[in-house]
């Protein structure tokens, strides 16, 4: 039963799989509104705060659609 209970996430509380899946698609997501703005942060910073913007912007979009 510790298992399922470590592999529950709380962000949409769909699953640690679900949660890994949309954050990844996220991230490239966010590269592509990046490119699309022309905006271009440098280094690996600029490509963590890339990836986190766009992931929080698809995990925001899928809390939305779940309720």
């Amino acid at each position: 039963m510790a298992n399922v209970q470590f592999l529950r996430c709380h962000v949409l509380d769909i699953g640690l799989l679900w949660d890994l899946f949309f954050g990844v698609n996220g991230g490239l997501l966010g590269g592509y509104l990046f490119d699309l703005l022309n905006i271009s942060l440098g280094g690996i910073v600029g490509q963590l705060v890339t990836a986190v913007v766009g992931a929080v912007i698809v995990l925001w979009i899928a809390s939305k659609l779940k309720k």
